[in-house]
């Protein structure tokens, strides 16, 4: 299965991108999203009583869903779907629940609705409040559809407005650091309280940890980083570029293993191809 899903996501991406040569603002930010990735997913899969894995991994997903709003592109390739899928299938084949579906699908969600809705709110700004009310309200219910529920659409519009805010008429400095701690907040009470009901001490660094990556994201900019790229060992340079540049299949690949890994080990209550939707 994990062969299979290595050479799926190499025949979809044969398309050639022009990509810059020296390390890029991207590539840092996605590296430290994916090693946080790895880690969380660890902690899920292979020591699943251990939480202190999953409050590292908190660190993650506010960079992914940062970045779709802050991108210009709403690229919606084949890949994205067939993570999806393959994701799926390998919960089928290891026994654990299909449904909610992975990050991926929820990815698709948020790239198809971003530029509607802030064209809507551009429009009528007091559209703003009701959106994120309902975000927010609607996360629990959405999250047995895909992984993480609506609460993150707070987080991919902060990627929108942090981009355009210029632009953006009614999102003066004020504004935009209230909305900053409103999607940081919400972010914060569903990742520690809500979904993983952390306690104590881990509830506390995880919180303070998504507060620091999302303020420090508001911060964020394209740029080259050609003295970095010449200063660094070329082995770790070409890391931070693997990490930067091919974080889906990274994605799909390091899940499918560890999924496939922590059946192997007997980890959790599941049987081989027992579907079941939840």
């Amino acid at each position: 299965m994990f062969v299979l899903t290595l050479y799926t996501m190499a025949y979809l991406n044969m398309i050639p991108k022009r990509i810059p040569s020296t390390l890029t603002s991207y590539d840092l930010v996605k590296t430290f999203a994916v090693l946080t990735m790895v880690v969380d997913h660890i902690g899920a899969e292979i020591y699943p009583d251990e939480n202190w894995w999953r409050v590292v991994g908190r660190m993650s997903a506010p960079v992914w869903l940062f970045l779709i709003g802050y991108a210009k592109s709403r690229d919606m390739s084949p890949m994205l779907w067939a993570g999806v899928a393959i994701i799926a299938l390998t919960n089928v084949v290891v026994g654990q629940a299909v449904m909610p579906l992975c990050i991926l699908a929820t990815i698709l969600a948020a790239r198809f609705a971003i530029d509607p809705v802030m064209a809507s709110i551009k429009t009528n700004p007091a559209l703003l409040y009701p959106i994120v009310f309902v975000a927010f309200a609607m996360a629990i219910p959405v999250a047995a559809i895909v992984d993480y529920g609506s609460e993150i659409f707070l987080m991919v519009m902060l990627g929108y407005i942090t981009r355009n805010r210029y632009e953006l008429t009614f999102m003066d400095k004020e504004r935009f650091f209230v909305f900053a701690c409103v999607a940081a907040f919400s972010h914060i009470l569903y990742q520690t309280y809500v979904f993983f009901n952390f306690e104590g001490m881990q509830a506390i660094l995880a919180g303070a940890g998504i507060f620091v990556v999302t303020m420090g994201l508001t911060r964020f900019k394209p740029a080259q980083c050609e003295r970095l790229n010449s200063a660094l060992p070329r082995p770790v340079a070409g890391f931070f570029k693997l990490c930067g540049r091919r974080s889906l299949e990274i994605y799909v690949a390091h899940l499918v293993f560890l999924k496939g890994l922590g059946a192997v080990l007997g980890v959790g209550n599941g049987t081989f191809f027992n579907f079941h939707m939840y």
